[in-house]
């Protein structure tokens, strides 16, 4: 009998990926309701196929994750594909090539959220042919003081020191908490959540507003560091609240992102990946924390 594992296979998983991108154009082409033939279940079937392969393997649970999300916003869509379900799975194909060989293509727009929401995305240059690369017209609000919010293991919280020690734009650092309003401090605040880093070199004070989608379907904005105004945290210290209306938001799917929140005995080939291409930030489970800090260097970067 084949075991569950053997299950799990990149390239099955592509090439579910692109038959549901046929089915969505041919759907939407009038291949749908009434259409001759009906393409939805074939949509819903690629995709529930791509799940399969993809839930066998824990290294890969940040993809079956946004598969989870595409298949289940068709679903709620009455089987109708949503504007950018075609670019969704797109990213998501492109999230799965980690295994194949890196190709010599010049800069290419690569496609991001807009303003209006997660979903609608919108062009942005890249400046290399790395995908981890933070994007052209960033603003910068140095000199922000630093926040970390209580969570950590002591490793954890040496370690985190060392990410700051690489950082540019710092003024304070500060730890638990702020001191009181009549110390004077920076306008802005880098509030740095437990369990989550920045593993390069970077200005501190770049507004880079990067949320993920939680298994109980609501948006987490806790997984890197984020800067918010010092006057907005001292009246509401919690990020979800103050960042939920933030115009500029990316999903952590299609960021410089790391992700180590499933536990793990190795770097995976897809996070591996991340690394060596650029990625600038990092959250991770505390039982990972000893196979992260084990593959950065003295400075808290990638060392491979």
């Amino acid at each position: 009998m084949q075991d569950s594992q053997s299950m799990y296979c990149p390239q099955c998983v592509r090439k579910h990926l692109a038959n549901a991108i046929s089915y969505a154009k041919e759907i939407l082409a009038g291949h749908g309701a009434g259409g001759d033939p009906d393409h939805r279940p074939d949509l819903l079937g690629e995709l529930g196929n791509a799940e399969h392969h993809l839930q066998t393997s824990p290294e890969e649970a940040f993809l079956l994750e946004q598969a989870l999300g595409i298949r289940r916003r068709f679903e709620d869509g009455n089987y109708i594909p949503y504007p950018s379900m075609i670019a969704e799975l797109r990213r998501l194909w492109a999230e799965t090539t980690y295994d194949l060989p890196e190709l010599n293509i010049p800069a290419r727009l690569v496609q991001r959220p807009s303003a209006q929401g997660p979903h609608a995305p919108v062009p942005v240059r890249a400046t290399n042919n790395g995908r981890y690369v933070l994007p052209a017209g960033l603003v910068s609000r140095a000199p922000v003081d630093v926040l970390i919010l209580p969570g950590n293991s002591a490793e954890e919280l040496a370690g985190i020191r060392r990410m700051i020690d690489n950082l540019t734009g710092v003024n304070e650092v500060f730890e638990e908490g702020l001191p009181d309003t009549t110390t004077a401090t920076t306008e802005y605040l880098l509030v740095w959540p437990a369990h989550t880093g920045i593993i390069r070199s970077m200005d501190a004070g770049l507004d880079y507003p990067m949320y993920s989608n939680q298994k109980d379907g609501t948006v987490g904005w806790d997984s890197k560091p984020q800067i918010v105004t010092a006057s907005a945290w001292r009246e509401t210290p919690d990020l979800n609240t103050l960042l939920a209306g933030n115009p500029l938001k990316w999903n952590s799917s299609i960021a410089p992102f790391a992700d180590l929140t499933t536990k793990a005995d190795k770097i995976c080939c897809g996070t591996k990946r991340k690394f060596v291409t650029g990625a600038f930030f990092v959250k991770w489970s505390p039982v990972n924390w000893g196979l992260l800090s084990g593959s950065l260097n003295e400075k808290m970067e990638w060392k491979g």
